[in-house]
């Protein structure tokens, strides 16, 4: 072969000519590295660079996310586990103070209950007697004629009251506590006049009568506050209103049992004598017959 001769050789799809004594030598060892690489990335698919940057992404928010996930999943569970605990113990403390309210509530309105009806119960009574010594002035069997000699006594400046027992009338023109009180009391009424008055220890009758609690308190006041009025009277010649007023305030409400002896107080005024002692005397025994 003529080594001059010139040859065609391909390189990369181009005739080169060359000749021998050309330093001809084959595609080097470089190209065939490059030409190689070149194979290798034509047949090793290639992601583009956005879709690697989503999955960079991606991979790196998972990453955090599972970083976090074990602390958010705690303080979740926490608050739901403390929600829980709170509305468990709030309804064990409102079902506690419940009840311990509730028996409270109930045994106050079980004891007003029972007050009220202890109040309202009515029950038998024997009312202790009030006693005095009275000045009588006479004894009648019909009334028209007591109630003419009460005119006459009044006359002559004496009053006087009509007591009805046991189907007599008894002419009273005052009392005392004491029989030597009366007998005082009686001497300076038939010097001052043509009267004949006798001095007599009385008393109620005894009897009973329905009523109720509160009556029965109020009657044992009016009894003390009597005798009292009558030791006032003997000793001092009056008597003081303010004590009946009080007793008047202190009245049952809708007591038709004392509604005669509560009207009698009331109508007295403001100047008690002693004949409106007997009155309230009277009436009191009335309320036993």
């Amino acid at each position: 072969m003529d080594k001059h001769k010139a040859i065609l050789v391909e390189e990369n799809g181009k005739q080169l000519k060359y000749k021998l004594h050309d330093n001809i030598r084959p595609i080097t060892a470089e190209k065939e590295s490059a030409a190689a690489v070149d194979e290798s990335e034509e047949s090793i698919p290639v992601l583009t660079g956005l879709h690697k940057s989503k999955k960079g992404l991606q991979k790196k928010r998972q990453g955090k996310f599972n970083y976090f996930k074990p602390i958010l999943f705690a303080l979740g569970s926490a608050v739901i586990i403390g929600s829980l605990l709170g509305i468990s113990m709030l309804r064990l403390f409102v079902d506690v103070e419940a009840e311990m309210t509730a028996p409270t509530v109930n045994n106050n309105a079980a004891t007003a209950v029972q007050d009220n009806e202890a109040a309202t119960a009515v029950s038998l009574l024997n009312p202790e007697p009030l006693h005095a010594f009275v000045l009588q002035a006479g004894i009648f069997s019909e009334k028209g004629n007591a109630e003419e000699w009460a005119g006459e006594y009044a006359e002559k400046g004496v009053p006087t009251m009509i007591w009805e027992r046991d189907q007599q009338y008894f002419l009273i023109a005052g009392a005392a506590d004491t029989k030597e009180g009366a007998k005082a009391i009686a001497d300076g009424l038939q010097k001052g006049g043509n009267v004949e008055i006798y001095v007599k220890e009385w008393s109620t009758a005894a009897g009973e009568v329905n009523v109720t609690a509160t009556e029965q308190d109020w009657l044992a006041k009016f009894k003390n506050l009597w005798e009292a009025s009558l030791v006032s009277w003997s000793e001092q010649n009056s008597i003081s209103m303010e004590g009946w007023e009080g007793l008047l305030a202190e009245s049952p409400e809708q007591s038709d049992g004392l509604s005669p002896l509560t009207t009698a107080i009331t109508e007295a005024g403001e100047q008690v004598t002693q004949i409106h002692l007997l009155q309230w005397m009277y009436y009191y025994e009335q309320l036993s017959h």
